[in-house]
C-alpha cells in the first residue's frame, strides 16, 4: 500500500529543547491513523512539521507531490482563523474563493455534512465552541482533500457532536478513500475510528501498530470471578495457566490454548463457583499505559 506520509528519522528542537527525536512514521493510503500521546508528547509539533508549518532540523518528511501541488490536504491544527462578523456560509465561501474552487454548491454541502445547517446565517462570533469546531472541520473538507490532518478535532463537541463527527470521518474514509491522520485525548474515540496507531512519548515514537495487532495481543486474556480466589489460583497454576489477581475476587488469566469453556469446566470440576467468565477487552488507554510502563523499565 502506498505511503501518503513518510516521516524518516525526523528531529526537531524548540527553544533549545528536543521535542521530536528520531521519529519514523508511515501513514498508508486509506488509513485512519490515530496518533496517541499525553499532552506535550509532541503530537501537535509532529503534525506542524508534516504540514511544513515548522521546518525539520534533520530527517525528511515525504508526501506525494501531486497531493501538495493540487492542494489536496485539509488540516485542523488548534483554532482555525475565521472572521467574527461573517456568517458560517460567508466564512466558508471566503475560503472557497481563496482556494480557487469554482463550485459554489460545495459550501452548502459541507455546512450540512458538519451539522451546521441551522446555523447557516449565524455570525462566527455568535457560535458556540462546538459549532466553531464543526466549522473548522468543515473548512478541512473544502476542495475534496485526499489527506486530512486533524489535531484534537472533537474538542468542545458534546456527545452527539462527537458521534456525528465520528460517522463523518468514517464515511469520508470509506466512500471517498480519504486518508486521515488524527489525534485526540479521548482515546475511546480514536479506537473506534482508527485502523492504525502511533504511540508517541516525550517526542519519541515508541510503537506503530495496527488495530488488529492490538486485538491479537490482548485477546488471549480472560477475567474470571470466583468464590474462592486462593483455591482457584492454585488450580490454575497446577494446570499451567498464568494468572494474577485483578481486584477483589477477579482473576486475570492467560487463556491462550485454553478456551473459555475449558477454564469454566476446570473450576467446576474442582468445586469452585464461577460467578463470571469473560474475555478481557483491553482499552486503548490501558494498552498505551502498558507501553509507557515498559518504556520506564
Amino acid at each position: 500500500m502506498e505511503n501518503i506520509i513518510s516521516v524518516n528519522n525526523v528531529n526537531k528542537k524548540l527553544n533549545g529543547k528536543r521535542v521530536i527525536s528520531g521519529v519514523n512514521l508511515n501513514v498508508k493510503k486509506g488509513d485512519i491513523y490515530g496518533l496517541v500521546g499525553k499532552n506535550g508528547a509532541g503530537k501537535t509539533t509532529l503534525m506542524r512539521l508534516i504540514l511544513s508549518m515548522l521546518s525539520v532540523d534533520s530527517g525528511t518528511i515525504d508526501i506525494p507531490s501531486r497531493i501538495i501541488t493540487e492542494k489536496k490536504i485539509g488540516a485542523l491544527i488548534e483554532n482555525p482563523a475565521f472572521y467574527p462578523y461573517l456568517t458560517v456560509k460567508e466564512n466558508l465561501n471566503y475560503y472557497r474563493i481563496l482556494k480557487s474552487i469554482p463550485d459554489k454548491s460545495c459550501v452548502d454541502e459541507i455546512i450540512e455534512s458538519v451539522g451546521l445547517k441551522d446555523a447557516y446565517n449565524k455570525k462566527f462570533k455568535q457560535l458556540s465552541l462546538g459549532m466553531k469546531q464543526r466549522l473548522g472541520i468543515g473548512l478541512t473538507l473544502l476542495g475534496n482533500p485526499e489527506l486530512l490532518i486533524l489535531d484534537e478535532p472533537i474538542n468542545g463537541l458534546d456527545p452527539e457532536g462527537i458521534m456525528e463527527m465520528r460517522e463523518l470521518f468514517l464515511n469520508k474514509n470509506k466512500t471517498e478513500g480519504i486518508t486521515i491522520l488524527i489525534s485526540s485525548h479521548i482515546l475511546t474515540e480514536l479506537s473506534q475510528v482508527s485502523n492504525r496507531f502511533g504511540f508517541i512519548d516525550n517526542g519519541v515514537l515508541i510503537k506503530e501498530v495496527t488495530k488488529e495487532q492490538i486485538e491479537n495481543e490482548t485477546s488471549e486474556q480472560a477475567i474470571i470471578k470466583v468464590d474462592d480466589v486462593e483455591k482457584a489460583i492454585i488450580i490454575l497454576k497446577e494446570n499451567g495457566i498464568n494468572n494474577e489477581i485483578k481486584e477483589g475476587n477477579e482473576i486475570l488469566i492467560e487463556s491462550k490454548d485454553k478456551s473459555i469453556s475449558n477454564i469454566n469446566q476446570l473450576m467446576c470440576n474442582n468445586g469452585i463457583c464461577v460467578y463470571e467468565l469473560k474475555r478481557n477487552i483491553v482499552s486503548l488507554e490501558e494498552y498505551f499505559l502498558e507501553l509507557l510502563k515498559e518504556g520506564d523499565k
